[in-house]
């Protein structure tokens, strides 16, 4: 049993002593030989080549001392044997030249100081076209890199000019349609860009689409680009589409297709006036309608919802009166796609006329509890352009607008002579006076107010308002009575609400002096008592021009 023992521990101690070592060994290694994380630094990229041509595929590596670089073609990642060609020296290292039995002109160039491992392909031609990579292969301390997938192009360009497909003629509104444009084979691909009208059509995605096809025959490239026309209307008609064919690795020409584009859309339609000044009343209007569509429409007139079918001219003329302002009058056109209305409103210049206005004499009583008293003044006027109206009093704007609010006026001060002023653009203003008299029954004497007649002769006027009836208007100078005579004239005239007195006087007689002080004025009677102007005073001068001082 001890000898067992023995021969146990013997056996221990001997895979001890051979690990050891091995550890050892393998540290002693790694010391020389570090672990890399392997990787390719730069490798190949597509390549377009002519026949003829040598290309080389560069694949700089960072690898294991022991890893094998190796090229795949089309997926196969080995080439087959590869023996020494020759050795070339250059400044930075030495080149090892292999080239491969199977494919003589395929060569691989090897500069192990910079880990070059580049593959070379003499005299190109389509044979040799695919994919090419370059690979590190694993170890036991790595793993596997790869290069990218790049593809190796042999340039065939095109023997002919693309070929424009265009759906059946003509197009009709609101229907979508395809236009496919397909280049004529080649290596690689060529470019297509469609235009229309000498305009290069927008590619967005909703419209555009490319595809990229091999054709079998040839074994070359196709593009197809497709454009979607989603809703052909007037702007597609008549249009010229242009396909042009671009192969960007040759000095080859340019190529192109064309093709029309007709399309059948609904009608335009747009009234045009043939009027070169506004539109005034007693005077004629005319107008013509322009419509344009594909079939060429047919036309008819409407005016306010009123079929004017008898009408088959292109243009028309309206008698121009007050009664036809703000009427519409219309045109339809119609085709075998669809039908278009279109229509304006005469808008007729006319004078201001007054259709509520307010009264000459408005009564309000100071009575809050009166229910009689009117609350607003309307004035009302048709015209075009439309009226501006201003309410003054005293020659002061105190309101805008077609009504005229009175539940502010409640003092006896604020009667007196109103005015609205009605402006229109192009005719002449309206100007308007009225009296507002506050009656109560113990203040309801009369309104009374002089002022020079602007007539050639010297001349005053009074003007004396009453809601009840005048019993007598009387004129004093210098609180002296004055009567007709042959030096002056009093003469009066009155209607419903108001009098008006005149006086025509010869100021040499009437004024004694002209050093004096001459003070004029008016005196009105009715039922509940007198009133008097105020008084003005009478300057003179020598060329007898007088100047009125209110006082």
């Amino acid at each position: 049993m001890i000898s067992t023992y023995r021969r146990q521990l013997s056996l221990f101690i001997i895979v001890y002593v051979i690990f050891s070592l091995t550890i050892k060994i393998v540290n002693a290694f790694e010391n020389v030989h570090p672990r890399i994380n392997q990787k390719i630094l730069i490798g190949p990229h597509n390549i377009n080549a002519h026949p003829g041509e040598t290309i080389q595929l560069p694949c700089i590596v960072s690898k294991q001392f022991d890893a094998t670089v190796t090229w795949c073609w089309n997926d196969f990642c080995t080439l087959g044997k590869a023996q020494l060609v020759r050795h070339d020296t250059i400044y930075d290292g030495l080149i090892s030249i292999y080239q491969y039995a199977a494919y003589p002109r395929f060569r691989l160039l090897i500069n192990e100081r910079l880990n070059h491992y580049n593959l070379s392909i003499t005299n190109v031609s389509h044979k040799d076209e695919g994919i090419f990579q370059c690979q590190i292969q694993r170890t036991m301390y790595a793993h596997e890199a790869r290069s990218e997938r790049v593809r190796l192009t042999v340039i065939a360009p095109p023997n002919d000019q693309p070929r424009l497909l265009l759906p059946n003629m003509p197009l009709k509104q609101g229907q979508s349609a395809k236009i496919t444009c397909v280049s004529s084979p080649s290596k690689p691909a060529s470019k297509l860009i469609l235009y229309k009208n000498e305009q290069i059509l927008t590619t967005e995605l909703s419209s555009s689409t490319y595809i990229y096809e091999l054709d079998i025959n040839t074994n070359k490239n196709l593009t197809k680009l497709i454009y979607t026309i989603k809703d052909p209307d007037s702007s597609w008609n008549n249009i010229i589409i242009k396909c042009k064919q671009i192969y960007e690795f040759t000095n080859y020409s340019q190529l192109y297709v064309t093709g029309k584009i007709q399309v059948h859309y609904k009608p335009k339609v747009r009234i045009e006036s043939q009027n070169r000044h506004p539109l005034t009343v007693n005077s004629t209007a005319t107008f013509r309608c322009i419509a344009q569509g594909n079939p060429e429409p047919q036309f008819k007139w409407f005016a306010n919802s009123i079929d004017l079918s008898s009408l088959t001219s292109s243009i028309i003329n309206i008698p121009l009166s007050k009664h036809v302002h703000n009427h519409s009058i219309g045109c339809t056109a119609i085709n075998s796609v669809g039908m278009t209305n279109t229509s304006i409103r005469l808008l007729i210049r006319h004078p201001p006329v007054l259709i509520i206005h307010p009264p000459k004499f408005v009564t309000l009583n100071l009575d809050s509890k009166s229910s009689s008293n009117p609350t607003v003044l309307r004035c009302i006027v048709d015209s075009y352009p439309r009226a501006k109206i201003t309410w003054y009093r005293y020659g002061e704007i105190i309101a805008e607008g077609s009504l005229f609010n009175l539940t502010n006026i409640t003092k006896r001060e604020q009667q007196g002579i109103y005015s609205y002023h009605i402006e229109t653009d192009g005719f002449e203003p309206i100007k308007n006076d009225f009296i507002i008299y506050i009656k109560d029954f113990f203040l309801g004497k009369p309104l009374i107010y002089i002022q020079e007649s602007k007539q050639y002769n010297r001349l005053f006027e009074c003007q004396v308002y009453s809601s009840s009836p005048i019993l007598r208007i009387t004129w004093r100078l210098n609180d002296e009575p004055i009567e007709s005579s042959d030096q002056l004239s009093i003469s009066t005239t009155c209607d419903d609400y108001s009098c008006k007195s005149k006086l025509v006087y010869d100021y040499p007689t009437i004024i004694p002096s002209s050093n004096s002080l001459n003070r004029l004025s008016c005196i009105g009677e009715n039922e509940f008592g007198i009133e008097q102007s105020r008084l003005y005073q009478m300057d003179t001068s020598d060329d007898f021009y007088f100047v009125f001082f209110l006082i």
